[in-house]
């Protein structure tokens, strides 16, 4: 400098000239002087402004811009932090974190970026030091919001605490402090976003293992990104790329090395991610400019992994099912991984008795998605079967194979019903029975089929019984037999009714197999007959001591014979219930009637009764003498009934009789 300002005086001759050199030498930005000349022996002087900028080869720094798609942007990351649990299926697992590589590094760059490694690294960990203390201010300042925030809402509630609840629900949501209904939280995955609150870009998951040929034609575009470099200075610049740990190229690779750009110009460097491995990759591209002290670095990030697909059940056993009938099972198939997958089964070709809707399909990153598999028994039989699930990533490549196991039984039910109507069977067939009388059918049940079975009956019919109405029907040749009966309380008439019902039960489940009607034929009537004449016997006016005699039928008119009794009912329309309930009947030898000698007594036979009264035995009624008292009258025959009477009391005789 002492050297520069030595000599402050030139002696010019006439018509000639001196050169000045001037030389700059300073810091960053604008400087200006003026350089002041006098000629010896004037007072005039002259003012040479010299001005000079001084600055470094500049690039765009702003990290945002260095991606020309705005889209790339993002402020929060949307990757689960427990996502990163599941980069890949737990048997290939390795851990997460920085990948260190080994191998030969490239000298074209790791060179001068070691240079300035150093002071990178420091700058980079000042910056995310002063990151974590704005985040904790942030972290503060917000819960001494919310803080304030709930105090307000107490103090609130307290002075309105008249309203009713739903007022203050609705009021707390206009206010803002009421929180809102949770949501279920949709698990997305970040891809390929510049994540501008940490101002790191992530590639995303990647799968892992990846062949690198062709990298530089793109084969492989969601592995490569295009970050934009600008000068953005007033002279030309050139800039030299690489990493600040990754010079081994174990996940991160770069094209070009370097780029010559005039002022305004930009150029463009392609980084690639090729996880060679499982596990979570950061690193920095590094920028040298050259004749600038000061790097460039853009953080980025990418995560190795594979995709994965669980099935919550691999193996579906549907059990014993019936012929003609068909079941429904489900699996879940779960993609456990950050990566979308394809999935399709194969091996369908034989699984004839099963229905498989979808059979192939794609699941998108920590998605599900429901597998149906319908079993369709129509031949008795044990039915084993096998598919495989394959599952295939972005690549149409083949990466996960799921054994498929399905499963089950169908079975025949084989219950013989036997009757003791001719030929065993067709159903119960009573026939004709008597209103009242109870009549009794067998039947026996035979479980031919393979496996046990509860049974029970069911009947709509109040007349009918059944003993016993459940039981278990073991298998083998050992019938079951059960007793039908029928006691109707009027007529009845059925042709093959389906009033009964046969459930069959598995005996494992208790739930009905099988449904078998037992049809029941039956008619129930009453004993039917007349009587001739139909309006009663008149003697007519007769003398005393006079006797007369007079007859009258009874015509069996039904379909069973019957038996029948005379009983008085003079006596028991006059009140006297006792004598009416016992009918006189007066033996042959015993006194005749009118003489004041009281008949014998004899209760009157009871309908059905196996005991037979003498068919000359007589009903005294007073002035009257009726025989025979009882008696019975086959289908279609007549009984005489014949009526004498004694005219010996002098009066009017009128006398009521009963048949039973």
């Amino acid at each position: 400098k002492s050297e520069c300002l030595a000599e402050t005086r030139w002696v010019i001759p006439a018509q000639s000239a001196i050169s000045l050199v001037l030389v700059f030498c300073g810091q960053s930005g604008q400087y200006s002087k003026k350089l002041r000349f006098g000629i010896v022996g004037t007072s005039r002087e002259f003012d040479l402004p010299v001005t000079a900028v001084a600055c470094f080869p500049q690039i765009q720094r702003e990290l945002t811009s260095l991606l020309g798609d705005k889209k790339k942007l993002r402020n929060v990351s949307s990757t689960p932090a427990a996502a990163l649990l599941l980069l890949v299926p737990p048997a290939e697992a390795a851990p997460a974190g920085n990948q260190k590589a080994s191998g030969k590094k490239d000298t074209s760059s790791s060179s001068k970026a070691a240079a300035v490694a150093d002071k990178a690294a420091q700058d980079e960990k000042d910056r995310l030091e002063r990151e974590r203390l704005e985040k904790e201010q942030q972290q503060q300042a917000e819960r001494e919001r919310l803080e304030k925030q709930r105090s307000e809402k107490r103090e609130s509630e307290q002075a309105n605490s008249t309203f009713s609840k739903s007022k203050m629900k609705t009021m707390s949501l206009l206010a803002g402090t009421a929180k809102p209904p949770k949501k279920a939280a949709e698990a997305s995955v970040t891809r390929k976003q510049f994540i501008v609150s940490t101002g790191v870009y992530e590639f995303g998951p990647l799968v892992f293992g990846k062949p690198r040929d062709g990298w530089q034609q793109l084969k492989h575009p969601e592995h490569a990104e295009h970050f934009r470099i600008s000068n953005v200075g007033s002279m030309p610049v050139e800039c030299e790329f690489g990493f600040l740990k990754d010079n081994a190229q174990a996940c991160f690779l770069l094209s070009p090395a370097s780029l010559k750009l005039p002022p305004g110009e930009s150029g463009q460097v392609t980084v690639w991610a090729y996880p060679r491995t499982a596990g979570l990759f950061d690193d920095s591209l590094v920028c040298l400019v050259k004749d600038n002290p000061e790097p460039l670095l853009v953080p980025v990030t990418a995560a190795g992994t594979k995709p994965f697909l669980d099935v919550d059940k691999p193996t579906l056993e549907f059990g014993r099912l019936l012929i003609n009938s068909t079941d429904t099972l489900s699996m879940l198939l779960s993609n456990k991984s950050l990566l979308p997958l394809s999935w399709k089964l194969a091996g369908l070709e034989g699984l004839t008795e099963f229905a498989i809707s979808p059979v192939a399909g794609a699941i998108d990153a920590l998605k599900s998605e429901q597998l149906s598999v319908t079993f369709d028994a129509r031949v008795a039989a044990v039915v084993k079967k096998a598919a495989k699930l394959e599952v295939r990533d972005s690549d149409n490549n083949v990466v996960q194979t799921v054994p498929i196991a399905l499963g089950g039984e169908c079975y025949a039910v084989q219950v013989e019903l036997q009757y003791q109507t001719k030929g065993g069977s067709g159903g119960c067939n009573f026939g004709l029975v008597r209103v009242s009388d109870e009549v009794k059918q067998q039947v026996l049940l035979k479980n031919k089929g393979k496996y046990a079975l509860n049974y029970r009956f069911t009947t709509t019919a109040k007349a009918c019984s059944i003993s016993p109405a459940d039981g278990q029907l073991a298998t083998g040749d050992k019938p079951v037999t059960v007793t039908v009966s029928y006691k109707c309380t009027g007529e009845l008439e059925l042709k093959e009714a389906e009033d009964i019902q046969l459930l069959l039960l598995d005996a494992a489940s208790g739930q009905v197999v099988q449904k078998l009607p037992v049809r029941v034929s039956l008619r129930a009537v009453y004993s039917k007959y007349s009587l001739s004449p139909e309006r009663g016997i008149n003697f007519g006016p007769m003398a005393c001591g006079l006797k007369a005699q007079r007859s009258f039928t009874i015509t069996n008119t039904g379909d069973f014979e019957f038996r029948f009794a005379l009983s008085d009912l003079s006596t028991r329309l006059r009140g006297d219930a006792s004598a009416a309930d016992q009918p006189a009947v007066v033996a042959p030898g015993a006194d005749k009637p009118g003489t004041g000698a009281k008949p014998a007594a004899k209760a009157a036979p009871a309908a059905g009764a196996s005991a037979k009264k003498p068919a000359d035995s007589k009903l005294v009624l007073r002035d009257f003498a009726v025989s025979p008292a009882s008696g019975v009258v086959g289908v279609g025959q007549t009984a005489k009934i014949v009526v004498d009477y004694s005219a010996d009391s002098g009066s009017q005789s009128l006398e009521t009789l009963g048949i039973d």
